[in-house]
């Protein structure tokens, strides 16, 4: 075969399998919400500024900051549980199932569950216990104010105080 047609069959090639690739939609926040969150590992207790943000799909968004204009943690959760953490405390990122995220993740996608059920959690404090994680939840006047969980297989736990 000549060298310059099996080129361009490989470049052919490689731009159809790009194209079959099926890009997620861009996340489009319908409400936003500050935040102080506390993570505490085994080593010791990291404060950071939190942005929890809800999508007009239903998806959600978790971001954290530490003084600075980049998160060091996203956290995003797709509308049909699947799931996807990226910044440098993610370790080296990972997507997947909701169900099957690391143990050290498992907190923080409990916490963005429960804001985006936020408006649909009774007043009061309540405790929300899973398999991997105890959560519980502080609802006032219809807002959520603060909201925590543990995990069941780590020393992970993540305090949040919202601010708006």
């Amino acid at each position: 075969m000549n060298p310059a047609v099996f080129r361009l069959m490989c470049v052919l090639a490689v731009l159809a399998l790009a194209g079959c690739a099926t890009p997620e939609a861009p996340f489009v926040a319908e409400r936003s919400t500050r935040s102080e969150v506390y993570w505490r590992t085994g080593s010791g207790v990291l404060v950071f500024e939190g942005v929890f943000a809800k999508g007009r799909d239903g998806a959600g968004v978790l971001q954290l900051f530490k003084g600075g204009p980049s998160p060091v943690l996203v956290l995003r959760l797709s509308h049909n549980g699947r799931a996807r953490a990226g910044g440098p405390l993610s370790r080296k990122g990972w997507s997947g199932d909701r169900a099957d995220c690391p143990a050290f993740l498992a907190p923080g996608f409990a916490l963005l569950d429960i804001y985006l059920a936020g408006n649909r959690l009774p007043e009061g404090d309540r405790e929300i216990h899973a398999p991997r994680v105890r959560a519980a939840a502080d609802v006032r006047d219809g807002r959520l104010v603060r909201a925590s969980a543990s995990s069941n297989e780590t020393s992970s736990a993540i305090g949040v105080r919202f601010l708006e």
